[in-house]
């Protein structure tokens, strides 16, 4: 008897897993509540696609197309500039990365902060970036930077010797 419950069972857990994993947001597209749309939307999710496939030199080129455009919103504008930002960081571009986010403008997210931080922490600025890195808490970054932020932490508790030699220090911080 209970063999022929368990069955039933096993099949509505499974039945159900499946619903969860169709409702989790697709890789590789904007979060919700993105604001992509008009000839511009294509450029940049092809961009954030180059990207996140590993292909920041791409990412780049269609990124600084889309800064070209005169007709950008603000929004998209800064949105735009986060994403250029991070490119440079992925082709260890550092200082190209930090003067498109002294582009960016209105008041600095979390985002902004963290990448900034990056920058500070690759010039060796350990003092400027461990006061953003202190100030910024895992939850207040989108999963994808969570692991960026933790990496940075590594960087500043081992005095940037990552950057010195060519290796790279992994230190979590238990508190955020």
């Amino acid at each position: 008897m209970p063999a022929v419950l368990s069955v039933p069972l096993l099949l509505a857990t499974m039945a159900y897993a499946q619903m969860q994993m169709t409702q989790a947001p697709a890789p590789f597209w904007p979060a919700k509540g993105s604001s992509l749309s008009g000839p511009e939307a294509s450029v940049e999710l092809g961009a954030l696609r180059a990207l996140n496939l590993g292909l920041a030199s791409i990412a780049i080129e269609r990124y600084q197309a889309l800064l070209d455009d005169p007709q950008l919103t603000e929004e998209t504008r800064n949105r735009v500039a986060l994403s250029l930002a991070t490119a440079y960081l992925e082709e260890d571009r550092f200082a190209d990365a930090g003067r498109v986010l002294q582009t960016i403008t209105g008041p600095a997210t979390p985002q902004v902060r963290l990448r900034q931080a990056l920058v500070y922490t690759r010039e060796r600025r350990f003092d400027a970036a461990r006061e953003i890195a202190q100030a910024l808490t895992p939850e207040s970054l989108p999963p994808a930077d969570r692991g960026w932020l933790f990496f940075m932490r590594g960087q500043l508790a081992g005095g940037g010797r990552g950057f010195q030699r060519g290796e790279v220090v992994i230190y979590f911080f238990t508190r955020g």
